[in-house]
């Protein structure tokens, strides 16, 4: 699902034709039946930490000390 948007603009926007980082997060995962917060502010204290290694494809994860969120596509990207 995610990986339709590699590429597009970043944009200030919860999509679903643009997307800022928390907006595409938001998105993907509502499409999936999951309800998450908009912002990243919101969505990490929502979460559940684990370790790096732990990371799976299309587990949440957070950088920039927690202001930017993506999605794990594997093998460390």
């Amino acid at each position: 699902m995610a990986r339709t948007h590699l590429g597009q603009a970043y944009v200030g926007s919860a999509g679903p034709t643009t997307f800022d980082c928390s907006g595409l997060v938001q998105y993907v995962h509502r499409q999936l039946g999951m309800i998450i917060p908009r912002t990243t502010w919101l969505q990490a204290p929502a979460s559940r930490p684990i370790a790096k290694s732990a990371a799976m494809t299309g587990d949440i994860i957070f950088l920039d000390d927690g202001s930017h969120v993506g999605i794990y596509v594997g093998t460390g990207r």
